[in-house]
């Protein structure tokens, strides 16, 4: 009985820890090949070449300046610079050392998608979002409570900072309360504002990226992600069982999908994975497993029917841009 519980409360959870292990396995190669790259020893030729400059220095002082600079040119500029180092009296007639490579920062390609994402909506009081339509309320930004767009912006520009240097509730909490004083709604609206705003943009940011040619070409399905428990929303729980074949994936390019993509509504906890084609036929997907078979895609791309949504949907929806 007891294992009958704990197995219920895996399945609960099964998409979302489906996520982190993909995400968890690919770390961990990753991990494992830096390892090992830092674990092999100094390839046989790197000491063979140190061994030959060591046993020509004595020689290459009797050549001339242009035989040095043919004799060094056979070398990489690694071991050019070693030659300097041997023999001092040889640098002037040795080419030019090569400028240090510039240092490379590495680039997080989602977090940089999500904070463009977010810094390119417009800030807007409330009542200036609420008077546009929805089309243009997916270019605009405003938050309850703040009766000015000096207010708006600062929170936008405290939002756009924490995703650009990476999530922080507490921080982000803080840093309002210094600038602007608690929000008239309380604490837990400044915690709603700061999960809302970063999972919308990570996902917009995240389709920014699988827009690519190259990116949509390997990656044709997408599913939804849902935590089964018991805060799990209606509409996310129907969404989650709408898609092909009865199962949680779409193809990218669904109208039923980009219209109910998440987050769909306030404090949504659903997230989204792209799946190629590999992936989604092995989730049960029927066009994608015929796809997979005749190494053909299908004439006509597989949508689903619109779902029947429960009551009160379209509102929870509407309601997710005026946190």
């Amino acid at each position: 009985m007891r294992l009958a519980r704990v197995q219920a409360l895996l399945r609960s959870y099964q998409q979302a820890l489906a996520g982190i292990l993909h995400r968890t396995v690919l770390h961990a190669g990753l991990a494992g090949m830096r390892a090992l790259a830092n674990a092999l020893p100094v390839l046989p030729e790197a000491s063979a070449v140190r061994h030959i400059l060591r046993a020509y220095v004595p020689r290459l002082t009797r050549l001339e300046p242009a035989e040095v600079k043919a004799f060094a040119a056979l070398f990489p500029a690694s071991y050019r610079d070693e030659l300097r180092h041997l023999a001092p009296r040889l640098a002037p007639h040795l080419p030019p050392a090569e400028p240090a490579a510039p240092k490379v920062e590495p680039k997080l390609a989602l977090v940089e998608a999500a904070a463009a994402a977010l810094r390119q909506k417009g800030v807007l009081t409330k009542p200036e979002y609420d008077r546009l339509d929805a089309q243009a309320r997916q270019q605009a930004f405003t938050v309850a409570g703040q009766t000015t767009r000096a207010a708006v912006q600062k929170i936008h520009d405290l939002l756009a900072e924490q995703i650009s240097q990476g999530p922080e509730q507490r921080g982000f909490v803080k840093k309002w309360t210094a600038a602007l004083g608690e929000s008239p709604l309380g604490q837990a609206h400044m915690e709603t504002v700061f999960r809302d705003t970063v999972q919308k943009h990570y996902a917009e940011g995240m389709d920014k990226m699988a827009a690519h040619p190259l990116v949509q070409e390997l990656f044709p399905f997408v599913a939804n992600e849902a935590i089964f428990d018991a805060r799990l929303s209606e509409l996310c729980r129907v969404i989650s069982r709408s898609g092909l074949d009865g199962s949680n994936v779409y193809h990218r390019d669904d109208p039923v999908w980009k219209k109910y993509q998440n987050p769909r509504h306030i404090r949504c906890r659903c997230g989204r994975r792209y799946l190629t084609i590999e992936q989604a036929a092995a989730l049960g997907v029927k066009a994608a497993q015929r796809w997979l078979k005749t190494g053909r895609p299908p004439a006509v791309p597989p949508f689903v029917p619109e779902p029947k949504l429960p009551p009160g949907s379209e509102r929870a929806r509407q309601a997710l841009g005026t946190v």
